[in-house]
């Protein structure tokens, strides 16, 4: 695969998953946005999807409004919207999203559970359990365990930087216990930026401290974000395993902070 054709799969991708399009939709809005306009032909050619299959695909982007047709000496022409209207199509999702929290909230029901777990399989579920932990913070301290190198393949740069920059904007520190067996150009770069980033990173010796997931804790609550194997992220609601972890923090920071 050339590295053309593995960004074009990956922007595909992230297409597919911000606007809930089926592999098929995707590839068909990515191969009209080489064109000006285009007829099925051209569309079928340009994303290597039979005819058959461009049919549904493109009656299902023009009722999602992410593109129009156009008729031209007599023949129907399909246009993809200009990549910055998408942003814009995305904005009237994230109005009605306000508006469906605003009502559903309404109707969830008070809890005073003293033990729950959220488990989020996929890629995905590590966002989805990085954003519920952030949103359900309100202490400004974390507290992590992180290796230098396991889970950096499931995290794209740019989402782990609007991450971080969303826990800065909100005041949270993050005191980062890190394993290291040696020391990374893109790792010496992160720690450069603790102090901006409102986080104090003290390094172990991996061989003592094998950490094989991520693990974050706030006053009441303990993420866990796995990027390798088995892909997951879970957010345990406990305040007694919250307390029991940040005490096993605190004491190797006590230890490997004073060396």
């Amino acid at each position: 695969m050339t590295f053309l054709t593995s960004l074009m799969k990956m922007l595909s991708e992230k297409l597919a998953g911000i606007f809930n399009l089926s592999p098929y939709e995707a590839r068909v809005f990515m191969a009209l946005s080489s064109f000006e306009k285009a007829n099925i032909s051209q569309v079928a050619r340009a994303s290597s999807i039979a005819r058959t299959a461009v049919y549904p695909a493109i009656k299902s982007l023009l009722a999602k409004g992410l593109i129009s047709s156009v008729l031209t000496g007599g023949r129907k022409h399909y246009k993809a919207l200009d990549p910055h209207q998408l942003e814009s199509v995305f904005e009237w999702k994230k109005r009605d999203l306000s508006f469906l929290i605003t009502e559903l909230s309404k109707h969830v029901p008070e809890t005073n559970e003293q033990f729950e777990v959220l488990f989020y399989p996929g890629k995905n579920g590590l966002n989805t359990a990085a954003e519920t932990f952030l949103k359900a913070t309100k202490s400004k301290m974390w507290r992590t365990f992180e290796n230098s190198v396991v889970n950096q393949p499931a995290l794209e740069f740019y989402q782990l930087e609007d991450f971080i920059n969303r826990r800065v904007n909100k005041g949270i520190k993050a005191k980062v216990i890190m394993t290291l067996n040696m020391m990374y150009p893109f790792l010496r770069e992160r720690l450069s930026k603790d102090y901006e980033e409102l986080r104090e990173t003290i390094l172990v010796p991996e061989k003592n401290f094998p950490f094989r997931v991520v693990i974050a804790i706030n006053e009441d609550s303990t993420v866990i974000l796995s990027g390798e194997d088995v892909i997951f992220g879970a957010v345990i609601k406990n305040v007694q395993i919250a307390q029991t972890l940040s005490t096993i923090h605190e004491m190797i920071w006590t230890r490997y902070k004073v060396q």
